[in-house]
């Protein structure tokens, strides 16, 4: 008799591909893949409940998201699987409701799926740099979508790369410049993605709670928040300005970060927010103004 482990693979190698033919065929348009992951995840199996299927069919499908390169048009169909499956609302048979809310309504498992996945950093073993940068994209252009709103994880990504090393004043030594070049990139694709959705929470002065707090050079300069804010906007551009003079690739993904937190800027077309901020450190200069700079 088969063990739970072998129907787990094989219900996970079911679901890859599902989504596989979805992705890279012509076969299956994504309202038919809806209807095939429904039938999938209510399929009768006396070793697991509907909460063991979504789980299996997100970390499917999140595993094919680390293996789309970030800039593949690819990206797009699973942003738009996911908001088809969004919108067909909440299953109205009983087993479909679930502790963790209503399928598709609520996308049930989905947040700790993707936590769990986005908990390995480039650093470990278990995520390539690139596989990272995926995964960052496609929270980024879910957020930008309006289907998921992931907004938290770009504070996260922005705190790992501006706010956590030290200031730069003579570059960068091995080790730091190392950190930069795997974190950095992930970061970026949240202004190439979500920019202007990102510009309109700091206008709002999103917030967080704990969880959102800055890093500690944002405190040493006296930017305090827990999420988005005005004068977090301005250290992130002057901390991407500084990183931009440097040589090779940190300086070169730096500078383009500064020009998509530009271009996010102008193309939010929100008024200007009086807020005064300081910059006690000689490695940051305070903006002329207090509305987030461009």
């Amino acid at each position: 008799m088969p063990s739970t482990f072998d129907y787990g693979m094989r219900e996970r190698a079911a679901y890859r591909t599902t989504l596989a033919t979805y992705l890279f065929t012509t076969n299956m348009e994504v309202d038919a893949t809806v209807t095939q992951l429904t039938r999938q995840i209510s399929a009768p199996h006396s070793w697991h409940s509907i909460e063991g299927g979504l789980w299996t069919l997100w970390n499917a499908l999140l595993e094919l998201v680390s293996e789309t390169p970030s800039s593949s048009p690819l990206q797009a169909r699973l942003v738009d699987l996911i908001e088809a499956l969004n919108s067909q609302g909440a299953l109205t048979d009983p087993i479909y409701k679930t502790n963790m809310g209503q399928v598709w309504l609520d996308l049930p498992q989905f947040g700790m799926a993707v936590r769990e996945a986005w908990n390995s950093s480039p650093q470990s073993p278990d995520m390539s740099q690139e596989q990272w940068i995926s995964l960052n994209t496609f929270l980024a252009r879910l957020t930008a979508a309006g289907v998921v709103d992931w907004s938290s994880y770009a504070v996260w990504a922005l705190r790992d790369a501006l706010e956590e090393s030290c200031g730069i004043v003579n570059g960068l030594s091995t080790e730091q410049e190392a950190l930069l070049e795997d974190l950095l990139p992930a970061a970026v694709v949240w202004f190439e993605y979500s920019g202007v959705f990102m510009y309109d929470l700091v206008l709002e002065e999103k917030s967080y709670g704990p969880a959102g707090r800055q890093g500690p050079l944002c405190e040493e300069a006296g930017v305090h928040a827990e999420g988005f804010s005005i004068a977090g906007w301005n250290f992130w551009r002057q901390r991407l300005q500084e990183m931009g003079v440097l040589d090779g690739e940190v300086g070169a993904t730096a500078g383009r970060a500064w020009r998509l937190m530009r271009k996010s800027r102008r193309r939010g077309e929100c008024a200007p927010v009086n807020h005064e901020i300081q910059f006690p450190h000689p490695w940051a200069t305070a903006p002329a103004s207090g509305s987030p700079q461009h």
